[in-house]
């Protein structure tokens, strides 16, 4: 189980280049803003604190080299890591707001309370961000934006989040 003390604020998506360079995915609302806090990824059942040497704002993805990850083989290695900070790093949203964080995995239900999917991820968009759904039985993802239109209600503690959608949107 991993300490309620952490959040995620990314993830490492790839390699980049051979000699040990990651891509990551940040979910930080200004991408770059992933690098004004302290970085860990959770490893041999402990959070270790990133080392990052160099980092590059690329146009569609972002780049970072780690100390001592020299090579394609290591970085391999990190691919799918989630990348995270404490939460004490963070400040205290206004009502309505939510971490991306606190969204992942919940289960999402339509206005008919017929279960869609887990939230697996989200995609930053200009307009809006767009919850990616999965559902588990069919294997389909759906993506519905997380605006006010398509929110009934958003319940954290429980995991679960109401949206009006139809099945067949």
């Amino acid at each position: 189980m991993l300490n309620n003390d952490f959040i995620v604020i990314g993830r490492i998506t790839s390699t980049h280049g051979v000699k040990g360079w990651v891509s990551i995915e940040s979910y930080s609302s200004n991408q770059e803003d992933i690098f004004d806090y302290k970085l860990y990824l959770h490893t041999d059942h402990k959070f270790k604190i990133i080392d990052i040497t160099d980092y590059r704002m690329m146009p569609k993805k972002i780049i970072l080299k780690i100390k001592s990850i020299d090579s394609i083989d290591q970085a391999e290695k990190l691919v799918d890591f989630k990348i995270y900070t404490k939460s004490d790093q963070f400040s205290k949203l206004n009502e309505g707001e939510y971490y991306w964080n606190d969204l992942i995995d919940c289960s999402v239900y339509s206005n008919e309370k017929h279960l869609l999917g887990k939230v697996t991820s989200i995609i930053r968009n200009p307009s809006s961000d767009i919850l990616v759904i999965k559902n588990h039985k069919n294997k389909k993802e759906l993506l519905i934006p997380f605006v006010k239109d398509f929110l009934l209600e958003v319940n954290i503690k429980e995991k679960t989040i109401g949206v009006d959608w139809k099945n067949d949107y």
